[in-house]
């Protein structure tokens, strides 16, 4: 089930909340059949390479061949096993989270939410800025970013359509003009979205497999001490 599964990468990749993490481990504890959905979802995942999730499974398969002998010679209870077949599952993960080096899909996915509208569209003198904002809040990217730029092609250069123009042109995967977009913002005088910009283009240079200019951007937001910085820190960490 395809939410199922959005929720085991949530798990796997650190995005739920302490209370849902919480949740998700008594789950583990008290449901078999959604303990092994993780477990296949654990050895599967596109993270390992073909060969590495069969060497996983056949050693998980011997380690429970095992464990069914000792039990039925030595009388130990059932619950023994399921506990050393979980305990291993968590060795597993836990591996597959700290020492595999994620794609760039997937930080860019863990770190990664649309900036929300935060300007007052009612007052803009104009149509077309007016209709951007409708568009932006109804998720209509690419006729938002057709708004904006139009916007910006008749002179309309302020701080919040660049910015807004750039977090489009990222959901659309047009990197280039995100980064445009991104860097106008950086440099325009008023300091509004500055250190969003600063950290959008972080990500958009990571989603656009560049790394090396990824982490010099983090850099930047790191030493900006602000909202973002924390999350800048824990993202440089994971950039190889």
């Amino acid at each position: 089930m395809e939410i199922e599964t959005d929720y085991i990468e949530d798990y796997f990749y650190q995005r739920l909340s302490k209370d849902e993490r919480r949740t998700f481990e008594d789950r583990l504890k008290s449901d078999a059949a959604f303990t092994q959905e993780v477990k296949v979802h654990a050895l599967l995942t596109n993270t390992f390479d073909e060969l590495q999730a069969i060497e996983l499974i056949q050693n998980f398969s011997k380690i429970e061949t095992n464990l069914e002998v000792e039990t039925s010679n030595s009388g130990f209870h059932p619950m023994l096993k399921w506990a050393a077949a979980f305990a291993l599952f968590m060795m597993i993960s836990t591996w597959f989270i700290w020492n595999n080096q994620q794609t760039n899909e997937e930080l860019f996915l863990a770190y990664y939410t649309i900036y929300p509208n935060v300007e007052a569209p009612a007052v803009r003198s104009d149509a077309n800025q007016q209709g951007a904002w409708r568009l932006f809040n109804n998720g209509e990217y690419e006729d938002a970013h057709q708004q904006f730029q139009h916007s910006i092609s008749n002179g309309q250069n302020d701080v919040a359509t660049w910015f807004y123009l750039g977090v489009c042109a990222l959901e659309l995967n047009r990197y280039n003009q995100a980064e445009e977009a991104f860097k106008n913002v950086i440099t325009l005088p008023n300091g509004k979205y500055n250190k969003q910009a600063q950290w959008y283009l972080s990500l958009n240079f990571l989603k656009n497999s560049k790394r090396k200019e990824a982490k010099e951007a983090l850099k930047k937001v790191i030493e900006s001490n602000s909202s973002y910085s924390k999350k800048a820190r824990e993202l440089a960490s994971k950039i190889q």
